[in-house]
């Protein structure tokens, strides 16, 4: 979650690292401001080894999205393994973090909802 008033100061997407647009964004938007980690899952993936989730397909024009994001943002040389096998590795499980899941997936109803829009 952020103020829609950052993409004044770093613009929106860029369409140059196209399959990284979120990793751009963020550390565009953290290069300019200060980020706060908020320890509640805020975004359900769904990960496994089985799956057919995007980080999975690094094909060759994923990899060269991937070394325009690692260019543009100086990160030096990035791994290419997908999400699933990164969690895994014992430098990431070392910075593992606790989450707070504050929604069980079960639709809710807003506590707007009855307020009438025109």
């Amino acid at each position: 979650m952020y103020r829609r008033t950052i993409h004044d100061t770093i613009g929106y997407f860029d369409p140059y690292v196209h399959n990284y647009w979120d990793w751009d964004f963020f550390l565009r938007v953290a290069n300019e401001f200060r980020v706060k980690r908020v320890a509640t899952a805020s975004v359900l993936y769904a990960f496994s080894n089985e799956g057919d989730h995007l980080s999975k397909q690094m094909n060759e024009t994923r990899q060269m999205y991937l070394n325009r994001l690692s260019e543009k943002h100086q990160l030096g040389h990035l791994p290419t393994k997908n999400f699933w096998l990164l969690l895994c590795e014992s430098e990431v499980q070392k910075r593992r973090a606790t989450s707070e899941i504050v929604w069980n997936g079960e639709p809710f109803r807003s506590r707007l909802a009855h307020i009438v829009m025109c």
